[in-house]
């Protein structure tokens, strides 16, 4: 049964491209370890499959050539869950093998015991390219149990180390924008086996006011519409910050500026109540929005729907639904017309019951209804790793295990 005992109750973490799985091998059963490779690392990626799973796939890439050396390194590097010194270990000796797959900046970063020794390893890199590629790195990558994201002071100070005139938006967009992407972390077994989600996500909230307030007395400028909608995203994922979620959106329906699909989902995500839900909705309606494809539900119907349910009005979610023909991205939560039941073939049901399955196993994960709507999105930056697709992405560009 699906959402069994779970209460009901957010630039880009999964960035880098999944390892070949179809190339031509030396044998069949090369063939099959090739593509076992890569639906265990995805599946960990996607918060499919605990962390641990990453010793062995690590081990087994330990003397291989042409294998994602870069992606496991990179995933060792945002599960501070693992015993720190087989994780060191690991990424220790993948960044030594002769002919891994790590680029400099990314060997140098992902040995960095703290993100002070990171930000410190960064300055001395001598192209703005570079440190650029290194910030970046650090800001999606390096999560310790004592930091599990980079602090206000740190993200300053690495701003202050790089150089150039983009460095400011470069910085900032990115360290505003992974934390929906860490956050839904918190909510797995693994994690909160470990970490303290309500005091993490009260810290990281502090940490967003401090850096809005920097921003306000020395570079009031960056705060635009685009900005807002970015650090309002961040305190919704937080689930602690609703008068800083409030602030945001009133900036933004002030401005009048074309209300894109990504911030209608992720403004009706950062709602805590219904009637909070229903005052969203009805501004949003009398909101510029780009067009939905024809002949589905509208997009900012379907985002409203989905939110209806996770705030536990289903039978008003249903009557939405009902109106339009299934949608693979609403009716594996949302099913009025029993799709999830259904013998029907087509590439709209098959789709339903995937996402259904991969709902139910996120859900075994420890994620609650809202995670996985989160991790679900058509904006998920979890969205390659759960469909094992080719990405039209220039940072997913590897073919993977595709979808059947």
């Amino acid at each position: 049964m699906f959402f069994l005992a779970r209460r009901i109750p957010r630039a880009a973490a999964c960035t880098r491209a999944f390892p070949p799985s179809t190339r031509p091998a030396s044998s069949s059963a090369t063939r099959s370890k090739n593509l076992q490779f890569a639906v265990d690392l995805h599946a960990v990626a996607s918060l499919r499959r605990e962390p641990t799973a990453l010793y062995d796939i690590a081990a087994n890439a330990l003397g291989r050539n042409k294998v994602a050396h870069s992606y496991i390194v990179e995933e060792l590097g945002k599960n501070p869950t693992l015993d720190d010194t087989k994780r060191w270990d690991l990424i220790l000796a993948l960044v030594d093998m002769r002919n891994n797959s790590l680029p400099l900046h990314a060997q140098k970063i992902a040995v960095q015991p703290s993100h002070d020794a990171a930000i410190d390893v960064i300055a001395d890199l001598k192209t703005s390219e570079e440190r650029e590629a290194a910030a970046n790195e650090l800001l999606s990558s390096v999560r310790t149990k004592e930091a599990p994201f980079l602090s206000a002071e740190h993200v300053i100070r690495l701003y202050e180390t790089l150089e150039g005139d983009r460095s400011f938006s470069f910085v900032f967009s990115r360290w505003i924008g992974y934390f929906p992407a860490h956050f839904v972390r918190l909510g797995t077994n693994w994690e909160r086996a470990v970490f303290d989600r309500q005091r993490v996500c009260e810290d990281a909230a502090r940490q967003l006011r401090l850096v809005e307030d920097w921003f306000a007395h020395h570079y009031y400028s960056y705060l635009s519409t685009a900005t807002r909608r970015a650090f309002m995203y961040a305190y919704g994922a937080t689930r602690v910050a609703d008068d800083d979620v409030a602030r945001e959106w009133d900036e933004i329906v002030e401005s009048g500026e074309i209300l894109p699909l990504h911030a209608v989902e992720r403004g009706l995500a950062s709602t805590r109540t219904l009637d909070g839900l229903n005052t969203m909705w009805a501004q949003i309606q009398t909101m510029s929005v780009p067009p939905s494809p024809p002949n589905i539900i509208p997009f900012p119907l379907m985002f409203y729907a989905l939110n209806l349910a996770r705030l536990g009005a289903r039978d008003q979610a249903e009557d939405v639904a009902k109106r339009y023909p299934v949608h693979d991205a609403l009716s594996w939560l949302v099913d009025p017309y029993g799709a999830l039941d259904s013998k029907k073939d087509d590439t709209v049901h098959k789709h339903t019951r995937a996402n259904r399955e991969r709902a139910n196993d996120l859900v075994r994960s420890g994620l609650d209804v809202e995670d996985v709507i989160f991790m679900l999105s058509p904006y998920s930056p979890y969205r390659d790793a759960l469909r094992g697709i080719r990405s039209g992405s220039a940072m997913h560009n590897s073919l993977v295990v595709k979808e059947q």
